[in-house]
């Protein structure tokens, strides 16, 4: 992790890095390509859990658990194209990034469909960067 993400995650408690097969193994299941910038985080801390920013919290699940939640929170076609769910905020927001560019975004669990998506950062840094 570079210093920013570090400094931004530091009351998280991370957990230890994820192994490469285990990222490997999830992007096929997933069938998406991680964008760099969170394959960097995950080689530093296979997800974690914290407050983050002045005001919020963050679950980032481990590599290990991506596609039982991305089955669970039916991230497929008809209720959020083209994401991939990475963490949520213990409540109603679920994160993700976009398969085609690598931003990540955020998107109500309850009622979600695609005009609710919201980015929030082109890279990992970014995303942690958007929490108030």
């Amino acid at each position: 992790m570079n210093d920013a993400v570090t400094r931004l995650l530091r009351e998280f408690q991370l957990r230890e890095p994820a192994r490469i097969s285990d990222v490997a193994e999830a992007e096929r299941a997933l069938e998406a390509e991680f964008p760099e910038s969170y394959r960097t985080f995950l080689s530093s801390a296979n997800g974690g859990e914290g407050p983050i920013g002045d005001e919020s919290y963050l679950i980032l699940w481990p590599v290990e658990e991506l596609v039982q939640h991305n089955e669970g929170y039916k991230a497929d076609s008809t209720y959020a194209p083209d994401l991939v769910f990475i963490g949520t905020d213990g409540g109603n927001e679920v994160f993700a990034f976009r398969r085609v560019d690598g931003s990540f975004v955020s998107a109500p669990l309850i009622g979600m469909a695609p005009e609710e998506v919201q980015v929030r950062g082109p890279n990992f840094q970014g995303f942690l960067e958007s929490f108030p």
